[in-house]
């Protein structure tokens, strides 16, 4: 973010994580990633998804807050609501099969 307060993206590595993708194994390639740019006292925040292993390695960084991926947690809370209304679709195509075709 610059002082007028336009908000920039910059992706400083795009690398290859290889399995398996621990908790210390993301630490430490972020860890290289940080020191590489030397930004160990310029980041404050990292915004990740949800899963175990990101909240597990991003509470190995005592200086750095994780701010949960918004998006990720309403697209899985969609996909939990919307479960049974798949049932009921798949329910009414039968139905409508059924009527569709002579008998």
């Amino acid at each position: 973010m610059n002082s007028d307060f336009k908000i920039y993206d910059i992706l400083f590595e795009l690398k290859y994580l290889p399995y398996p993708h621990t908790a210390k194994h993301i630490q430490n390639s972020l860890q290289i990633v940080i020191n590489n740019w030397n930004l160990q006292e310029k980041i404050i925040a990292v915004i990740t998804d949800n899963g175990s292993n990101m909240v597990k390695a991003m509470s190995y960084f005592n200086n750095i807050t994780r701010i949960p991926y918004t998006a990720h947690t309403l697209q899985l809370a969609i996909r939990k609501g919307l479960a049974p209304v798949l049932i009921l679709v798949v329910r009414a195509k039968k139905l409508i099969r059924f009527f569709m075709y002579p008998k």
